[in-house]
């Protein structure tokens, strides 16, 4: 409950300092996505940082899109219960970006991904 609180609050302070906030999720995997200078850009992906893997930004181009937070809701109070993450970056200068991300092992590198996740942004 203390997660889902904090998590509810950054939200909250991320929507209220931004000019807009764009939800992106697996359903979005491949597309392009257009938004306006100054979005913020909410990915949310299935994890479960208990087997060891977690979502990693494997590319972007930072002078367009800058990572700014992430966070983990458990979907049950159980301990090593799978969730979402969620991620935060803002858009800070107009162009296009890959935004991609992989389900790895970090300390295993790239060979131990078992998935990927990657939007084109237009950044207008």
């Amino acid at each position: 409950m203390k997660t889902i609180i904090i998590f509810s609050i950054c939200i909250t302070v991320t929507l209220y300092c931004s000019n807009a906030i764009k939800s992106i999720s697996k359903h979005d995997q491949g597309s392009v996505i257009t938004v306006a200078l100054g979005t913020d850009l909410l990915i949310e992906l299935e994890a479960n940082p208990s087997t060891g893997f977690d979502w990693e930004t494997v590319h972007i181009d930072s002078s367009k899109i800058l990572f700014k937070n992430i966070s983990f809701i458990a979907s049950d109070s159980l301990p090593g219960s799978g969730g979402m993450e969620y991620f935060i970056f803002k858009t800070v200068q107009k162009g296009e970006s890959l935004l991609k991300l992989a389900y790895l092992r970090p300390w295993e590198g790239r060979g131990s991904m078992i998935d990927s996740f990657s939007v084109f942004i237009k950044v207008q």
